[in-house]
């Protein structure tokens, strides 16, 4: 079977002020994939990789796949609960944590082999899966989306085709690389063209002045990121002379709010083009194209690789302007979730992917999104379950009561808010409880607001 790395190609990396040619990095997959040949258990087919916006995080997402692995992308910063869940789910025979602040791979201090690993093969058929990617869900339980190389591919295709890119492009995806849509834009887009990326680490965004200097410096002429990424752009001072090489933008993750869009215009002279997708679409589904109109309030029109349509409850195609569920059909839709037949087959239904979104079409093809079908929270660009946070607080043993809800933000869409009730009502017992979520639950899921009653 052909091998991912192989199907694609970069011209130059640049990460830290340094330049890594495209021989570089297929040699440095080469030397990693063979290390974890010789020394991984094959009785599991999953490696962790905790995916920092990293040179490394690239050599070893493909190094994994080469050495005929599935790779299992992590937060780096994920908590306990929601990892050790995981764990179980999908044993891995390797845990890749790269050490972000040095540049040379050590792989006996980097990567952990698991000697005893308990892995009973399922049902499903993994031969042609290369990414696990959790997901949250309504019952809140973490399941893990089945992305192939086809699925991976096929969208990267239609974003280099769509967006009319080349060789001649440098890109930047100031997101998360342990999402599909930082993976997506920030490695498989450019290395389909043969073009190059600029890696940058947006987790401290102090450094926003400075990852705006290195876009000028590397003349980056494509970006991808969130809306709050665009929001503070807005505040550096010579921003628009440092992105004057760039001649697209690309917004996703959760909804493009207008003011954010009216101000980058005024400022930077430029359209922001909004776009839609979810991990289990690999994952971008529409968004506007260059050369076309921008409608505000909409995401775009469709990519190439899949159709859209708007279904109603009796699965029938809604009417122009008519809300129903966005469903997704197309080459870059998932495999399905793993080890969760039944709800692959209420997600997937007569060959479409229902999203739990709802939204509209327009006579032009031009699609908006409306709300959730499910109880679910966008919080800069990260889906949070009211249910999955609930279960985890009520493992805290001083818990009597939870009840998460949602709560609005202009730069972030959603936030996460909670009652709670204690067992005991003095100000440590509340301050306790807040050191366990810290570090039991990853950040951006901990309620912002809590009220104590």
């Amino acid at each position: 079977m052909l091998n991912i790395f192989e199907s694609i190609n970069v011209r130059n990396i640049f990460f830290r002020g340094e330049t890594f040619s495209g021989e570089h990095i297929r040699a440095s997959v080469n030397d990693l994939a063979a290390y974890l040949i010789s020394k991984a258990n094959p009785n599991s087919p999953f490696m962790y990789l905790f995916a920092h916006n990293h040179l490394k995080t690239v050599i070893a997402y493909f190094a994994i796949i080469r050495a005929g692995f599935i790779v299992v992308l992590v937060n780096p910063h994920i908590k306990r609960l929601e990892l050790h869940e995981m764990l179980i789910d999908a044993p891995p025979t390797a845990l890749i944590r790269i050490n972000k602040y040095q540049l040379k791979f050590e792989y006996e201090k980097e990567i952990t082999f698991c000697e005893d690993v308990r892995y009973v093969k399922n049902n499903h058929d993994l031969d042609d899966v290369c990414t696990l990617v959790y997901t949250a869900a309504d019952d809140g339980y973490a399941k893990a989306a089945m992305l192939t190389k086809k699925n991976i591919l096929t969208n990267a295709h239609a974003l280099v085709k769509d967006g009319e890119t080349n060789e001649r492009n440098v890109f930047c995806a100031l997101l998360p690389f342990y999402h599909m849509f930082g993976l997506q834009t920030g490695v498989f887009v450019p290395m389909m063209t043969k073009g190059s990326l600029l890696i940058e680490d947006i987790s401290d965004l102090r450094r926003l002045a400075t990852i705006a200097d290195e876009i000028k410096s590397y003349k980056v002429s494509n970006i991808y990121s969130l809306p709050i990424l665009y929001y503070l752009f807005g505040v550096v001072p010579e921003i628009t002379e440092q992105l004057n090489y760039v001649n697209s933008f690309v917004s996703g993750g959760y909804k493009l709010p207008l003011p954010i869009f009216q101000r980058f215009l005024e400022k930077i002279g430029k359209e922001i083009q909004e776009g839609y997708g979810l991990t289990e679409a690999s994952p971008v589904c529409s968004w506007h194209r260059p050369g076309e109109k921008i409608k505000t309030e909409s995401v775009g029109k469709a990519i190439r690789c899949c159709d859209i349509k708007i279904l109603n409850m009796q699965d029938t195609e809604c009417s122009v302007g008519e809300i129903g569920e966005i469903c997704i059909k197309g080459h870059n839709v998932m495999k399905g979730y793993y080890n969760q037949k039944e709800l692959t087959l209420q997600t997937m239904q007569n060959g479409w992917l229902h999203t739990g979104d709802l939204g509209a079409m327009d006579e032009e093809g031009y699609v908006y999104v409306s709300g959730l079908k499910k109880r679910m929270l966008n919080v800069g660009g990260r889906n949070v379950y009211p249910a999955e946070v609930e279960r985890f607080i009520k493992q805290y043993q001083h818990v009597e009561h939870v009840e998460v809800y949602r709560g609005t933000s202009k730069l972030q869409g959603d936030v996460v808010k909670a009652q709670i009730k204690l067992r005991d009502h003095t100000e440590n017992a509340e301050n306790a409880f807040k050191q366990w979520c810290l570090e039991h639950i990853s950040h951006y899921k901990i309620p912002k607001t809590i009220e104590f009653y």
